[in-house]
Order: C-alpha cells, then structure tokens, then sequence
C-alpha cells in the first residue's frame, strides 16, 4: 500500500513537472515569436566604371556585395524577392549613381527603377548643367512584393557617345531594405 502511495505521488510530480516544463518551452516560443525577426536587406555597387552608350537603355550590373544578409542579389544587375520566409510588409528600394567624364551640359541623364525588367517604378530624368557633377536617383517604397518580384537597374544618356558611370561605392550603388 505505501508503494502505492509513493508510485501514485511521483506520477502527480512528474505530470506537474512535464506541465510545467510545457509551459516554460510555450513561453519561450512565445517570446521569441514577439522578437524583432532580422530585416531582409542588400547593398551592392561596381568595382570597374560602368560603361553607358548615348541613346540605349542600358541595364546596369554590380559585381560587388557590401551585404545582403538573405541572397537578394540573385544576379549581377538584380534583387530578387524570395520565394520563401517573411517578404510582406514594407520594403524600400534605392538606387544612385553619379555620371563621370568631361559631358555635354545640356544632355539627358536617366535612371530607372525596373521591376520584373518591364514596369518602370520610379524614373529621374535631368538635364546635366555641369560637365562633371551629374547625378541621378530613384526610390520606391513597396508594400507587399511577390515573391519572385525582381528590381533593376536602367540607366539612359544622350550626350552623343558613350559614358561612364563612376565605380566608387559611395557614388553609385542600388540597395534593397525591407522596413517592416
């Protein structure tokens, strides 16, 4: 009768310890659910000038990857939105890049912001009044992409031959952030 006892009273301890240790591991995944998840993000720029011919739309390449913490760099000249894992919310686009050379003033310089390579998202359009300080940029904040949504670059320039755009990293760059 006293085994009994003692077996009835060790199974009633081990049920409360099992519960509670049940409750301690929902408590944690619970925590942990509430925790900042680590933002997607991806930086890249060019180690060599890029070279634009006058009149052609050309898509610009990045060889070089400051960051990207989840592979958004699926190629030389684009972000990709994964497939998998957290891509709503809100994600921020940006890219900049600074023309190099002795320009015509008065020429065109464009940059656009593709997406899926057809559908332009933002454009900067300007005429050039300085022969060696001519910029251009484009962001786009974006709620919501698919996955499999891609971005890109396209720049344009009508000086009447061909020109550079400088490969300083912090001249020229396209950067994908996802904000929340």
């Amino acid at each position: 009768m006293r085994i009994d006892l003692f077996d009835k009273f060790a199974g009633v301890l081990n049920k409360a310890n099992r519960t509670r240790e049940t409750r301690r591991q929902e408590t944690i995944s619970t925590i942990k659910s509430t925790e900042p998840q680590q933002r997607a993000r991806a930086r890249v720029f060019s180690s060599v000038n890029i070279l634009v011919p006058d009149t052609s739309f050309t898509t610009l390449a990045f060889d070089q990857v400051d960051f990207d913490n989840i592979g958004l760099h699926t190629s030389s000249t684009k972000f990709t939105i994964p497939s998998t894992g957290r891509v709503t919310g809100l994600w921020l686009v940006h890219g900049r890049i600074f023309w190099v050379g002795t320009l015509a003033t008065g020429t065109f310089r464009v940059l656009n912001l593709m997406k899926n390579t057809s559908t332009v998202l933002a454009s900067d359009a300007k005429s050039c009044v300085s022969p060696d300080q001519c910029t251009n940029d484009v962001l786009r904040y974006i709620n919501d992409p698919q996955p499999g949504d891609s971005y890109e670059l396209q720049a344009l320039q009508t000086s009447g031959g061909n020109l550079n755009i400088i490969h300083e990293d912090w001249e020229t760059y396209f950067e994908i952030i996802q904000i929340w």
